[in-house]
């Protein structure tokens, strides 16, 4: 699975549809439902990784997904995808940085 970078813009509104409740990322996973990530992003339990190399897997920063492509089911109160989206750890730290701002802009309003 190749990843494609994604622009200040664009982590900008994953950020803003995080906030908004139409994204459901790996930031939302408290430490000990980490180990659901490969149910909740069905692809990672099909072998999406299969290619990587270990320093490439250390460059994944999150995933996400709309939920607008969840499954319709899911499992302990998660969603169920059966794609996914990958963030590298730079991008992922723009997108924390990103949800503050606008998680603040929605309490000001």
């Amino acid at each position: 699975m190749a990843r494609v970078a994604k622009t200040d813009e664009e982590i900008k509104a994953i950020a803003k549809d995080i906030v908004l409740g139409n994204v459901f990322s790996t930031l939302a996973l408290p430490p000990s439902d980490l180990s659901m990530i490969n149910i909740i992003f069905m692809p990672i339990t099909f072998g999406a990784f299969a290619g990587y190399t270990r320093e490439q897997l250390d460059e994944i920063g999150s995933i996400y997904e709309y939920l607008s492509e969840a499954l319709p089911t899911g499992v302990n109160g998660y969603p169920i995808f059966g794609s996914m989206q990958i963030l590298s750890t730079e991008e992922t730290d723009k997108l924390r940085h990103f949800i503050r701002n606008y998680a603040a802009a929605m309490e000001n309003v």
